[in-house]
């Protein structure tokens, strides 16, 4: 019920919240956590943004350039976000997340400006996939970073705004493409992260949708850049030249029916649509 309040009040903040809880989920399973853990972790990113309800949808559409007394206000979310989940009985490990989501390693966060230790791990992992979140996927009004772009934001803070050792496993957890990537490799094709190894990080699996020359091609197809560039080295190699930014004209995935060299795939196989 709730989430269904956020979504009607301001669609973003919904998006927002199901998207980080997704990076939240992939770093807790990176972490080893069980999988009571997971679902507290899960459930408290999604429902940290339910305080937003209560703000005007004008403040929230304007988050990036609100006054000081404006500021103040959309960050009593985080408060208002906690008295609606102990009101509904949420256990303490959720109410936690939501609580101390938004704090920060150094101090440097609201609304309590606690740092270190006395951030549990839980909301620790949230606000690291949160402020991830916000990198790839701004409001309208922001300009989004590639995600190879964020993930380099994320190494610079480091010990300063989040732990060292989270920030490293969530990197190592999400890739340095993450699936939904949208890339350009070094033949000039174009198309989408679909999928990686853990060991083969720079060599994703890429649904290529254009040709050298950027035009879009009749059927997408999947090339597994670890299995292609094993009997090649050096310039033979085929790798990722640069990370696009969401919304790169021609690179749509739903446009395209999908081609592999074994078999044919479908959309929702591949990226879990």
């Amino acid at each position: 019920l709730w989430l269904s309040r956020i979504r009607q009040h301001d669609d973003y903040t919904y998006q927002h919240g199901l998207n980080s809880a997704v990076w939240a989920l992939v770093c807790g399973r990176e972490l080893g956590l069980n999988e009571g853990l997971l679902n507290h972790l899960g459930f408290g990113v999604l429902m940290s943004q339910v305080g937003k309800t209560t703000l005007p949808a004008e403040l929230l559409r304007n988050e990036y350039s609100l006054s000081s007394g404006e500021l103040d206000q959309f960050r009593g979310y985080v408060e208002e976000s906690v008295r609606i989940l102990e009101q509904c009985g949420a256990s303490r490990a959720v109410v936690g997340v939501a609580r101390y989501h938004r704090e920060r390693h150094n101090g440097s966060g609201f609304p309590r400006g606690v740092k270190g230790d006395k951030i549990p791990l839980l909301a620790k992992v949230a606000g690291l996939a949160e402020y991830y979140e916000s990198l790839i996927a701004p409001r309208d009004n922001g300009l989004p970073m590639t995600p190879a772009d964020a993930v380099r934001q994320l190494f610079k803070l480091r010990n300063i705004e989040f732990q060292e050792d989270l920030v490293e496993t969530f990197i190592q957890a999400i890739g340095i493409y993450p699936t939904g990537s949208l890339v350009e490799l070094s033949d000039g094709q174009r198309g989408v992260v679909v999928s990686h190894v853990p060991e083969r990080r720079l060599w994703p699996r890429v649904m290529v949708m254009t040709d050298q020359a950027h035009q879009p091609l009749k059927s997408a197809k999947v090339i597994d850049l670890a299995r292609y560039n094993e009997d090649r080295a050096g310039s033979d190699a085929l790798t990722i030249a640069e990370c696009l930014p969401h919304g790169t004209e021609g690179l749509n995935p739903e446009h395209f029916d999908v081609t592999g060299t074994e078999s044919r795939w479908q959309l929702k196989r591949l990226i879990g649509g």
